[in-house]
């Protein structure tokens, strides 16, 4: 049998020992929020979801004003120098 497949009885401890601590932490993630009724209240949610699409939105027209300002300093430096060769 490969060495690979057997598990020492310390080790299935440890793996064991470890599921238990994740899934304590779980139950008291999910007690923690039970017991908050901010976090029941769908107003809560709407409110974080609105803010996150407002930063989005912020975000887009930011970069859709800089590229317009780039376009617009390029077409006048093309200007600029077609007013030159005149």
């Amino acid at each position: 049998m490969p060495k690979n497949t057997v598990l020492s009885a310390e080790r299935v401890e440890k793996m064991q020992s470890g599921r238990k601590v994740s899934s304590a932490q779980r139950t008291e993630a999910v007690r923690v929020l039970s017991e908050n009724p901010q976090f029941q209240n769908y107003r809560f949610w709407k409110n974080v979801d609105e803010e996150i699409i407002n930063g989005i939105v912020k975000a887009i027209d930011k970069a859709s004003a800089e590229a317009i300002k780039k376009k617009i300093t390029k077409l006048e430096g093309q200007i600029a120098g077609l007013r030159d060769q005149l």
